[in-house]
């Protein structure tokens, strides 16, 4: 299984709202997560699960990455990827699932500490991950001690700054060269 944790894009300032979980996006943000989905596609990620906090700024970067995705099913608002709940309930969540990709939308430290939790079994630790930042870890076995991989981080703008595929000379799909 690949498991993709993002974390939300910029949101506005904690003064500018009452509460902490009606914080929205800025235009910056929605901006960058659109560009980002960019690298998603050239990075192959196309998850077959949405998983999303269900704070208001985590399910608009959901939103964002699923039309750009062309994912079509439903998005999964849980509390485990609320930004007080415990990293190993997700983790249990993760376990019971039977997917190629899943992508978990939410919010620092907890995405942070459920990383360092998946590739080395603790959640003292915590990986540290950027707004709008995805983190790929593969994990193969859950009977592993830990059980997960990782294989990449990166920052929005280096998701934004990739480009789809280039055709090298002589990639014709249709002749063969002999």
């Amino acid at each position: 299984m690949r498991v993709f944790l993002l974390r939300h894009g910029e949101a506005q300032p904690d003064e500018d709202v009452p509460r902490d979980e009606d914080r929205a996006l800025t235009e910056k943000g929605e901006t960058r997560l659109h560009k980002a989905c960019r690298g998603l596609r050239r990075l192959e990620v196309f998850p077959e699960r949405i998983f999303t906090s269900p704070v208001t700024r985590a399910l608009q970067t959901a939103r964002i990455i699923a039309e750009e995705l062309g994912f079509v099913e439903d998005i999964e608002a849980v509390e485990e990827l609320a930004p007080d709940a415990e990293p190993e309930d997700m983790a249990e969540v993760l376990k019971s699932l039977r997917h190629d990709q899943v992508m978990l939308v939410g919010h620092q430290p907890h995405l942070g500490q459920l990383a360092a939790l998946l590739i080395t079994g603790e959640t003292r630790g915590r990986v540290g991950i950027k707004k709008g930042g995805l983190v790929r870890i593969d994990i193969d076995d859950w009977r592993e001690d830990p059980p997960g991989q990782i294989r990449w981080l990166l920052t929005v703008k280096q998701l934004s700054w990739m480009k789809k595929k280039q055709k090298k000379a002589g990639d014709d799909a249709g002749g063969s060269e002999e």
